[in-house]
């Protein structure tokens, strides 16, 4: 199985709960359109970025209103159109760590979830959110973004995750049930971080104003 098969499962899966963001998804690009889009790397580009914004082209950041988060991809953070992507990469991320890290997940809080261009598709889905993390650098959360996309459709199925009338549930065990199947991460590594399994919970997209947003 590979990875936009696993996007495929769990965009099944979230229509079950009648999750909107199955119809908000925007087309994807073609190949040229996305490598055309992030000329400005100089580099080449890897493969699992291409095959990702070819799959589908995310939400648009824009088109965010309150209640915040309701449309997100799980309930810590969504995907976002390339271009809102390669905003985030060049004012936010791009200035802060290694222009390695390209971010493919985001939310309105200012966390990214990036992938390690030189390892491809072989790359951890790296956490950059230094309030939760305590670390100035990405910190790798799923052990690959196929990883990353069985353990929420495994969320899904196990009860871990559920979504109902708009709203995400996270059950208390899901920092241990991620951390069995993401081995390799370091988040899930107590000892490697300072905050506990809450951490989450710190981000209330309420507390945000719209001149926050």
């Amino acid at each position: 199985m590979n990875v936009i098969e696993s996007l495929n499962r769990l965009l099944n899966l979230l229509e079950k709960f009648n999750h909107p963001i199955v119809n908000l998804l925007s087309p994807g690009l073609t190949r040229e359109g996305v490598i055309q889009k992030l000329n400005f790397l100089d580099r080449d580009i890897p493969e699992i970025i291409i095959d990702l914004f070819e799959w589908r082209q995310g939400v648009n950041y824009s088109d965010e209103k309150r209640p915040y988060m309701v449309n997100n991809l799980w309930p810590m953070g969504t995907f976002y159109s390339l271009d809102d992507c390669i905003s985030s990469y060049k004012s936010r991320l791009g200035a802060n760590v290694d222009p390695k890290y390209f971010p493919i997940f985001s939310n309105i809080g200012g966390d990214y979830w990036c992938l390690n261009m030189d390892d491809g598709y072989n790359s951890f889905v790296y956490l950059f959110a230094p309030q939760l993390t305590l670390s100035s650098e990405p910190m790798s959360q799923y052990d690959s973004l196929e990883k990353f996309v069985e353990s929420v459709i495994a969320a899904l199925n196990e009860g871990i995750y559920s979504y109902d009338d708009g709203e995400w549930i996270i059950s208390d065990n899901y920092f241990q049930f991620f951390k069995e199947l993401n081995p390799n991460s370091d988040y899930w590594d107590r000892s490697k971080r300072e905050n506990d399994e809450d951490d989450f919970d710190e981000f209330d997209p309420e507390d945000l104003s719209d001149d926050d947003y």
